[in-house]
């Protein structure tokens, strides 16, 4: 076997291989011999006419056949022989063969990039200190305490800004109705309502209409109704104030644990500590990927970069489907979701690659063992069965990716673990 290997980019290579006839003579044999078994021929049972006759009618099929069979295994040869590593399945082009001449043919692929590491240990990263501060117990004792509150019907009397109030409304456009509803509740806390609606409707007495002008915002939902002008009709049927409980010993029985508002003061003290410090990883976990990637400069292999960007690109689509934008308004953005999706798939292509190199050079592996044991902790928090989770694992072929997940927790934890970590305010 001849070969020549020309190197387009740094990662891309294009392997020329040419087969003397004589070394695929015994990929020939097998053909004719398989297609032998199954041939039907006049005169002949099935798998008994002479090789002769079957090589003069399925020689078409034979040479389909043993190109089928031929290319892969001289292509793994040759690549063997080179010490390439693709990471993709070849694209293979110019393929010139004729009965008793050598096969030609061209693969080209993309390879892994050449990389040499800058130190990566020792990293110098900054970390907040994870403070609480009062104000932020209090917010959460306040969140509590509204969470808690309880609505009570009111004597009669005018409305005041925090009152809840059920309601029969129409709104009209231009004296045409938009909308009717009956017995609906409506806060007239700040910031919860249309701009004026609250202010509209403060000093109002049950059984009493209030006639509201109101300006609808440019963003309104509705495209159709954005920034233009409506009246409402709102007739007052019921009005409930808030009542907050009281912040004492009995409130924090009620919300926990706690036998004292000291107690769960402190109880909500550690949750932001610990919510501070799930944040603070995250943070220098990314300065670390950060300071890996401006040291780390190397080219990138096309085919790899352009799926990630594909998946990214289908995710974003997903994403702003979800948040109700509409088909339209995701098109006209679509020179930047591709801009920033390719991005993206440059960052995460160049990471994986980092990772990847950390992990060898320092043997940073997952076992079998591990593999399942973290399977087994997610079928506990999902309640199923372990042997049906990772069976649906292996199923959907997601258990070398979930293998490559917790490979790089790993090489993360090693880097932090050798990093210098300093604490600021």
């Amino acid at each position: 076997m001849k070969r020549s290997i020309q190197k387009p980019d740094p990662c891309k290579r294009i392997l020329e291989i040419e087969i003397p006839p004589q070394e695929i003579l015994s990929i020939e044999e097998d053909v004719y011999n398989d297609i032998r078994k199954i041939a039907k021929m006049p005169g002949f049972r099935t798998g008994k006419a002479p090789l002769g006759m079957v090589k003069k009618s399925y020689q078409k099929q034979a040479g389909e056949e043993l190109l089928r069979r031929s290319i892969p295994e001289f292509y793994e040869k040759a690549v063997a022989e080179e010490k390439l590593s693709p990471i993709e399945m070849p694209h293979v082009y110019d393929v010139n063969w004729q009965w008793g001449k050598p096969l030609v043919f061209k693969a080209r692929f993309d390879v892994e990039p050449d990389i040499r590491l800058k130190a990566y240990k020792g990293l110098k990263i900054k970390k907040k200190k994870n403070e609480v501060k009062e104000e932020e117990i209090d917010k959460v004792l306040k969140d509590l305490q509204e969470k808690n509150a309880e609505l009570r019907v009111v004597e009669p009397r005018p409305l005041k800004k925090g009152d809840f109030v059920l309601c029969d409304y129409k709104s009209l456009l231009a004296d045409k109705v938009l909308e009717s509803k009956e017995n609906v509740w409506f806060s007239l806390e700040e910031n919860t309502n249309l701009s004026g609606f609250a202010d509209q409707l403060l000093g109002a007495n049950v059984g009493e209409t209030k006639k509201l002008n109101l300006d609808l915002p440019q963003d309104f939902p509705d495209k159709n109704l954005g920034g233009k002008k409506i009246e409402m009709e709102v007739k007052i049927k019921e009005i409930k104030e808030k009542k907050l409980p009281v912040l004492d010993d009995e409130f924090a029985k009620t919300v926990g644990q706690f036998n004292a508002i000291s107690e769960l003061k402190e109880g909500i003290k550690r949750d932001l500590i610990s919510l501070k410090e799930v944040g603070a990883k995250k943070d220098i976990e990314a300065m670390a990927i950060d300071l890996l990637l401006e040291a780390n400069k190397f080219s990138l292999p096309g085919s790899m970069v352009d799926r990630y960007t594909a998946n990214l690109e289908h995710r974003f689509r997903q994403d702003l489907t979800r948040k109700g934008v509409k088909k339209e308004e995701i098109e006209k953005s679509n020179d930047l979701i591709k801009k920033r999706a390719r991005e993206e798939a440059e960052k995460q292509v160049r990471i994986y690659f980092i990772l990847e190199r950390i992990s060898q050079k320092e043997n940073i592996t997952v076992s079998d063992e591990e593999l399942d044991k973290h399977i087994e902790n997610l079928a506990k928090q999902l309640r199923q069965d372990f042997d049906k989770v990772k069976k649906n694992f292996s199923q959907k072929r997601l258990l070398e990716e979930l293998r490559l997940e917790l490979r790089e927790e790993k090489v993360m934890s090693f880097l932090l673990q050798n990093a210098q970590i300093e604490k600021v305010e």
